[in-house]
């Protein structure tokens, strides 16, 4: 009787590989694996594209630094004053896309981020870019809650107003009104 069932569960095994064998000669069992290989495919080509994209911008913040590092441009700004304002200028355009910091702390301007140049020279085109991590002490004379920014093709700008200038009001003096409990020396 033991010999009996395991017979009948050996011969189910068979049919059911009989079964697999009927779906592939049907043609059914490669199409599943072709499309199932397509949308493996299509997740792996996903997958590369958003690892491609925040490696370039790895790759873009690493090199940069190593360019400036051996020899890049050590000036990257410059002061300007106007009657009313003062205005840090920055040679190239901001790149926004780069995700760039701007803090104003404590009489401090900071600002990291990537700035664009595009410019001929020799008759070609050249673009560069420059990654930038500079805090800089704000003169007192500026209004540093009222800034505001400009990013130009070639240049960005920050522009502080200027503080208006007040006269202080000097209190008045006046000599003591004599008393009688006063001590005469």
């Amino acid at each position: 009787m033991k010999f009996l069932i395991v017979f009948i569960l050996s011969f189910s095994s068979f049919a059911q590989t009989a079964q697999q064998l009927r779906d592939m000669l049907n043609g059914n069992s490669f199409e599943q694996y072709e499309k199932l290989f397509e949308d493996m495919i299509k997740d792996i080509e996903e997958l590369d594209r958003t690892q491609f994209e925040d490696y370039n911008k790895l790759f873009d913040r690493s090199f940069m630094k190593q360019l400036q590092i051996l020899g890049g441009k050590r000036q990257t700004y410059q002061w300007k004053e106007t009657k009313t304002d003062r205005m840090i200028v920055f040679e190239g355009r901001l790149d926004e896309s780069a995700d760039p910091v701007i803090e104003i702390k404590n009489d401090f301007f900071e600002i990291k981020g990537t700035f664009i140049q595009d410019y001929t020279l020799n008759g070609r085109r050249n673009l560069s870019k420059t990654m930038l991590n500079l805090k800089v002490s704000l003169p007192k004379d500026v209004d540093s809650s009222k800034v505001r920014y400009e990013n130009k093709e070639n240049n960005f700008l920050v522009i502080f107003p200027k503080k208006t200038k007040t006269k202080p009001t000097k209190p008045i003096r006046s000599p003591l009104k004599k008393n009688n409990s006063d001590v005469i020396i």
